[in-house]
């Protein structure tokens, strides 16, 4: 409906509508119809910003920047369509999730630890900036891809030795986390990155090739990273959707078969980096965190990376004083921890590592800074989330990539605080923006072949 100077009339903002409401559909679409050419400009660059995400600070830094001021410049076409946000659970969830950290800090005792800690909530800005042209999820996930793509070369020349491994702590093992630094955070990123292009390769015919071929290349970087966590995480996210695809109410069964050969050709390759990658092969991984665990229980050597989790998983939940609703504060953790090894005189404490601020679990640092109060909020961000993501599957094949997504996160959230990253709370920040219900494809207007991604 257009208004009496040719102009395209808007449909109302409130009250606000429901997901299912026609309503909803047009103001999510308002401002590609407004200004389509701006909305192709939007689409790229949220693509390219995504990408950047998983490279190192500096660029995720650049590429949040970026996007955001685009964003900012477009508000004049895409402003209606943000406050749909707050008509959706899952925002709801992670909204007051940081809110709920920024209160905390009220009554943290190392407030300014807080105030750094809540300092990557600034990933907030990927879901409202991207949120207008979510339409084009399929760009944006090869957006994603391509980061991860990225940072595998990288690491592919380190471990070929073009490069120097700037991974010093795990050169001698072979393992690279590329630019990041970090072999987990890498991994967590290309993991992810590879079920998102594995779902639009069974649910989608027209780029299946290309998405197998990045999954694929997102797989090597898993492997080069050696990143136990994810070692075990994507083998489970691989068995979820072959059950998922099995049971999928309104999917077809002709793509079974291609899952069953991914998983031949994943087990195919996991085998044979055992006997190309030596020391650093899946099963020497997986074997040597058995024998760190064992160590850690048994003779208190906790001077491994398996051995140290457990000595502060163990020591945080054993930690008096404790505020079982409402926590400690954001940022005590340190402070908090430090206190109660102070009262504790085993010799075998790895005090170099002790007065940490990382415990490397959210939950066990979500317990001890944010209490219940806070694991309910993250509990709710990860069941809608993957409400979300079987939703979305149920109405196109391709969001069984997005259901595996969240199985990757939820392990790497065991043994990894994701709270204090930027790298992983801009890839549950990215998890959450696709997750969010959206009208179904075949209500948008169609659009020239050349415009579909």
């Amino acid at each position: 409906m257009t208004t009496s100077s040719g102009t395209l009339a808007a449909p109302p903002v409130l009250p606000l509508p429901r997901p299912t409401d026609p309503r909803f559909a047009s103001l999510l679409d308002h401002g590609r119809k407004v200004d389509p050419r701006g909305h192709l400009a939007h689409a790229w660059i949220a693509a390219v910003a995504l990408g950047m995400q998983p490279l190192t600070p500096v660029t995720s830094w650049i590429g949040l920047a970026m996007l955001a001021g685009y964003a900012v410049l477009r508000l004049h076409a895409t402003w209606r369509c943000l406050f749909l946000l707050l008509r959706l659970p899952l925002m709801q969830a992670w909204l007051g999730m940081c809110l709920w950290c920024l209160l905390a800090i009220a009554w943290s005792s190392d407030p300014s630890k807080g105030w750094d800690n809540a300092g990557v909530l600034r990933v907030t800005l990927l879901i409202t900036a991207c949120w207008p042209v979510v339409d084009r999820w399929r760009l944006l996930f090869f957006g994603m891809a391509a980061g991860s793509l990225v940072q595998t070369v990288f690491q592919c020349l380190m471990y070929a030795g073009v490069m120097e491994n700037i991974n010093q702590a795990y050169s001698a093992w072979g393992l690279t986390g590329g630019l990041s630094r970090h072999t987990g955070n890498t991994a967590v990123w290309a993991a992810t990155s590879a079920c998102l292009m594995f779902g639009i390769a069974i649910g989608d015919a027209r780029f299946r090739g290309w998405a197998i071929l990045m999954g694929i290349g997102c797989l090597v970087g898993v492997v080069l990273s050696g990143s136990r966590t994810l070692l075990l995480a994507v083998p489970a996210a691989a068995a979820v959707l072959g059950v998922a695809m099995l049971l999928r109410p309104s999917g077809s069964r002709r793509f079974v078969p291609v899952l069953l050969v991914g998983v031949l050709l994943g087990g195919v390759g996991i085998v044979s980096a055992s006997l190309l990658l030596p020391g650093a092969s899946p099963r020497t991984r997986l074997t040597n965190m058995i024998s760190e665990i064992e160590l850690a229980v048994v003779d208190r050597n906790y001077d491994s990376s398996g051995g140290l989790r457990y000595f502060w998983w163990r020591e945080a939940i054993a930690m008096e004083g404790v505020n079982p609703v409402i926590g400690q504060g954001n940022g005590s953790f340190r402070t908090e921890f430090s206190r109660h090894l102070d009262t504790r005189r085993e010799s075998s404490f790895p005090q170099k590592y002790a007065y940490t601020n990382n415990p490397h679990s959210t939950i066990v640092l979500e317990m001890i800074e944010r209490g219940a109060v806070g694991l309910c909020l993250w509990a709710a961000i990860f069941g809608l989330g993957f409400t979300g993501a079987w939703r979305s599957m149920r109405r196109n094949p391709g969001g069984t990539g997005l259901v595996c997504g969240w199985i990757i996160l939820l392990f790497y959230g065991f043994s990894n605080s994701l709270q204090l990253s930027g790298f992983t709370m801009s890839l549950a920040a990215v998890m959450v923006l696709f997750s969010l219900p959206r009208p179904p494809e075949s209500g948008v207007v169609p659009r020239p072949e050349a415009e579909i991604l």
